[in-house]
């Protein structure tokens, strides 16, 4: 019992860490950062299902470079 106690703490532990991070790295670089957990193989074999991804918005005056993945979401039309 006490072994799963030590797992389930650590395990907490380590999320409120990531939770952390992610906030302090928005608050520093003062645009949002959102820790996310990419559902499908879609991304195949860059992304797994599963991995925990960090998504930062950009500026308008940053540039997309080549090896970026981008993640957008569709308000109007058939991506919606």
């Amino acid at each position: 019992m006490k072994t799963i106690l030590r797992v389930v703490n650590y395990v907490f532990y380590v999320m409120v860490a990531i939770v952390v991070t992610a906030a302090l790295a928005s608050s520093i670089a003062n645009r949002p950062m959102v820790l996310s957990v990419t559902r499908s193989y879609s991304m195949y074999p860059t992304l797994t299902r599963g991995d925990l991804v960090l998504i930062n918005s950009l500026r308008a005056d940053e540039p997309i470079k080549m090896g970026d993945i981008v993640l957008f979401h569709a308000e109007t039309g058939s991506l919606a």
